[in-house]
């Protein structure tokens, strides 16, 4: 749905206020853009005829729709979406192979086959015995991130081997990617992704990169938490030499407390 086109807008604002009027609800101008908001990457007749489906359900269509409750009319619980997304990436496996670039109309499945070590080599894997295995994993991966705001962090592309070539022995050339699925969600999904030609950096990785470009122009970075230096240990003073009056004078005084030891002996 396109949130900037009025026209959408209005009849999407009309549709959602009709169906809470058949449950006997009233919703605020926010509260219906909320659902707008959370149902914005579906299309209009897609998003009508989830609703009818939830209000013609028996079971669950005496109660008003959630946003939720539209999705999982729209695409299925996360169990039947990661069975149907497994079905699209093992399609496109098999009819377009390794070579060529793909983009899916769902940018989960971009993630998922990313963090399994890439569009190559998940299609080089097709012909092994633990291909079983591999789908287990995807449907697993697929459901974690179900409900999860993608936001950048996924490729926009799933890049093949002929692209990889290319980018090892330095050419530019690209070959137009495969759209899976819807055409239009695809290129949603192209346009929200990063491109994995660029390096990406954190944020700590980033200052760091501009603290390194600084140093040609600054001088040197001021060292941070360096470590203190240890004082100099202080010379020990020499001990002075007693002089001749001053040991007859002690020898004197241990005399005397000698003589009172010996009396108080005798005493006793």
């Amino acid at each position: 749905m396109n949130i900037k086109d009025p026209k959408e807008v209005t009849s999407f604002f009309n549709f959602v206020t009709g169906t809470a009027e058949t449950y006997g609800k009233q919703l605020s101008e926010a509260a219906i853009k909320v659902y707008m908001m959370a149902l914005k990457h579906y299309s209009l007749p897609d998003i009508q005829r989830a609703f009818n489906l939830h209000i013609q359900n028996p079971t669950n269509g005496q109660f008003m729709p959630k946003p939720a409750d539209v999705i999982r009319m729209i695409e299925g619980d996360s169990g039947s979406r990661s069975a149907m997304a497994w079905t699209k990436a093992d399609k496109a496996l098999r009819v377009h192979g390794h070579y060529r670039d793909v983009c899916f109309d769902d940018p989960i499945i971009h993630k998922v086959i990313e963090d399994m070590g890439g569009w190559t080599y998940f299609c080089t894997r097709s012909n092994s015995d633990d291909y079983c295995y591999q789908q287990n994993e995807f449907e697993r991966r697929y459901k974690g991130y179900t409900g999860r705001p993608m936001d950048d962090s996924y490729p926009r592309l799933l890049t093949g081997m002929a692209t990889h070539h290319n980018s090892v022995k330095g050419h530019d050339w690209q070959d137009s990617p495969a759209l899976i699925g819807d055409p239009d969600r695809a290129m949603l999904t192209f346009q929200g992704g990063y491109d994995q030609s660029k390096p990406r950096l954190d944020d700590k990785r980033a200052n760091f990169a501009k603290l390194m470009a600084g140093m040609g122009t600054q001088g040197k970075p001021k060292q941070l938490n360096a470590p203190k230096s240890k004082p100099e240990p202080r010379p020990k003073p020499e001990p002075r030499p007693l002089t001749d009056d001053g040991l007859e004078e002690k020898k004197a005084i241990w005399l005397e407390k000698l003589k009172v030891l010996a009396g108080n002996n005798e005493a006793a």
